[in-house]
């Protein structure tokens, strides 16, 4: 084999599967806005992937949930909030309770999630609480016969041609129970049935074709998250004043930021601090993490006490993203007894 036959055989699977990301992440663009788009109700989205979601670093609006396996994957879901820290994020599981019940009759409610966390009582508990489902695998031959031709067989399925991508890998599917009300989803939705070659389930499906996706192009700048939307743990409650937020780190030495999958594009995080008069006596002891490991970063203090930190993320980083923001130095506030290590203002991707 030739230097150049290894290298090929060496970036072939780097490159198909960055293809595969961008194709998942226009694809979800351009579903979710179809789906609103053509729903007579408003549409709330559940992204129920934690941490590997992509809502928000999309730009999508979604609540944030995560699927109970009862494992060690779950504890620590658990320990993180949404809402800058304030709102425990959506535990889904196929129990009593386990964040699914029957919601506004006003709205439309989709859980998006990976197909393979998808078993035959969830999908039970799901029906009878009529929320939909938004499906995502690699390959659906995997699911075909447990979940298409089982478990959803009493469901209506759709799937989706979009411009510029090949095959999204997404499946709709909707409650008997409520097709009625997504009179628009049906009449988008082209039949496959006439092709003799579809197996079973794909002559169940409806075809849907969407508009354009509508993704950043690329060297467009990423949209930064507020304070008062992070997902993150050890922090002090909220604080807000109209349209701006920020959040103070503690009273533990380390706070982590869930950001979810990385972007296609992103190669960096860049953290904004509010301006505060601790600042200058805080910044110097600031280290940050990515992903438990520690990182370099570049520190640009301000004169008024702001300040904002890049991290890049090299050629090591995870499809998702875990941040720590961690400070050894804090003040301890008489008045409140709180002990205050750094104020993060806002977290975004970078080019």
């Amino acid at each position: 084999m030739t230097i150049w036959s290894r290298a090929i055989k060496q970036i072939y699977p780097v490159l198909r599967r960055a293809r595969a990301q961008h194709h998942s992440e226009a694809a979800l663009c351009a579903i979710v806005g179809h789906i609103k788009a053509l729903s007579s109700l408003p549409v709330h989205l559940i992204d129920a992937n934690f941490p590997r979601h992509q809502a928000f670093s999309l730009g999508i609006a979604a609540e944030l949930g995560y699927l109970d396996d009862g494992g060690e994957s779950a504890r620590f879901a658990a320990s993180f909030k949404s809402g800058g820290g304030a709102v425990p994020l959506v535990r889904i599981h196929d129990g009593e309770g386990g964040g699914i019940r029957r919601r506004a009759a006003d709205e439309a409610v989709w859980l998006n999630v990976d197909a393979a966390g998808v078993d035959a009582r969830l999908i039970k508990r799901l029906e009878v609480a009529q929320i939909r489902l938004l499906m995502w695998a690699a390959d659906w031959k995997l699911h075909s016969e447990r979940l298409l031709n089982g478990a959803l067989a009493g469901w209506a399925l759709f799937d989706f041609a979009i411009p510029g991508v090949p095959d999204s890998g997404y499946i709709a599917a909707i409650p008997e129970g409520v097709l009625h009300m997504e009179v628009g989803l049906q009449n988008a939705g082209n039949r496959a049935a006439s092709r003799s070659t579809l197996s079973g389930d794909e002559r169940r499906r409806c075809r849907v074709v969407c508009a354009e996706s509508g993704l950043v192009a690329a060297g467009s700048v990423f949209d930064a998250t507020p304070a008062n939307r992070l997902v993150t743990d050890n922090v002090y409650p909220i604080e807000e004043i109209g349209n701006v937020s920020w959040l103070w780190v503690g009273p533990g030495p380390i706070a982590r930021f869930a950001m979810g999958r990385v972007p296609l594009r992103a190669s960096g995080i860049c953290i904004e601090f509010a301006s505060s008069e601790l600042h200058p006596s805080l910044y110097p002891g600031l280290a940050f993490q990515v992903n438990g490991i520690t990182v370099p970063h570049g520190y640009t203090a301000r004169p008024d006490g702001s300040g904002s930190a890049a991290i890049s993320f090299g050629s090591s980083q995870n499809d998702d993203c875990i941040v720590g923001v961690a400070n050894k130095v804090g003040r301890t506030i008489s008045e409140t007894g709180r002990t205050l290590r750094a104020c993060v203002d806002t977290i975004r991707f970078v080019n």
